[in-house]
């Protein structure tokens, strides 16, 4: 995904309009990589409004590409995303990826 579209995507995803965010997530499916994951959480953490909290919390939860395993983890481990630590959290059983490898991250998040 280039940069330019990256950042009409950000932009998108931070709009109080419903439409602006719901096609910013059509272009994230459709082209998306898993460097987009942090631009979607940030959106998620930073977004006001709780009906497109929701569409972003519901995009997550249709993630099926093992590739974005990491980015989910770095995400958990970082404060910046605290407010949304629990679904992130939660998405690690729900989804269909392969979180084992990865321990240590889990101990050191309930230890």
């Amino acid at each position: 995904m280039e940069k330019k579209i990256i950042e009409k995507v950000k932009k998108q995803l931070l709009s109080s309009d419903k439409q602006h965010v719901l096609d910013a997530l059509k272009v994230i499916e459709k082209d998306g990589n898993p460097f987009v994951i942090e631009v979607l959480a940030d959106a998620l953490v930073r977004q006001d409004d709780e009906n497109i909290k929701e569409d972003i919390r519901q995009f997550f939860m249709r993630i099926k590409n093992n590739n974005v395993v990491k980015n989910i983890l770095e995400i958990i481990e970082n404060n910046r995303f605290l407010p949304e630590k629990k679904f992130f959290i939660s998405l690690c059983w729900q989804l269909p990826l392969q979180f084992d490898g990865f321990y240590d991250v889990f101990l050191k998040i309930f230890y």
